[in-house]
């Protein structure tokens, strides 16, 4: 059974599909690097929902500066339900516009683009703190050729705290 297929993000994937694969642990599409940019995706499928065996063990998904083609008329949408395991969620450089994340996720880092417009985020006990600044730098590491981000919630474009408050214990952006 597939557990785990490396950071991709440089293939530059058109198609991705994660379907029958329930012990796929990362799903790496994205990258940190500034220089890195994926115009060309189209809608993947994670198969991450409820139905089925879903994604019960992903810890990890990168979906940085990966523009992905939801058809015209279609809004890029996602559902990782079946995925409490997740730790950290990035997707900065996107055009992701609604996400829902298993009750209780263990998300100790969640990166999202500006296009966010809803989100399903109950009881994220581990996503203690907010990330305030243009964008938080992460640290790259040549001789694992693994990006570091601060832990944390950031949300591109949100400045201020003052639009909406958030409960650590139920959490409804």
């Amino acid at each position: 059974s597939l557990k785990d297929i490396g950071d991709v993000s440089k293939l530059y994937w058109t198609e991705f599909y994660a379907e029958n694969s329930p012990h796929l642990s990362r799903i790496l599409l994205g990258n940190d690097d500034p220089q890195f940019y994926n115009k060309a995706l189209k809608l993947p499928s994670f198969d991450a929902d409820l139905k089925n065996k879903g994604k019960p063990l992903l810890k990890e998904v990168n979906l940085t500066n990966v523009t992905i083609d939801a058809g015209e008329g279609n809004s890029v949408n996602f559902n990782f339900e079946s995925s409490e395991k997740m730790t950290i969620f990035k997707a900065t450089g996107s055009n992701i516009e609604d996400i829902k994340f298993a009750n209780g996720v263990a998300l100790h880092t969640l990166y999202l683009p500006a296009t966010m417009k809803g989100i399903k985020l109950l009881e994220a006990n581990n996503l203690t703190k907010v990330l305030f600044s243009a964008k938080p730098n992460s640290v790259y590491d040549p001789k694992t050729d693994i990006w570091t981000a601060p832990q944390g919630l950031f949300i591109e474009g949100l400045t201020d705290l003052n639009e909406g408050q958030i409960d650590s214990a139920d959490t409804n952006i």
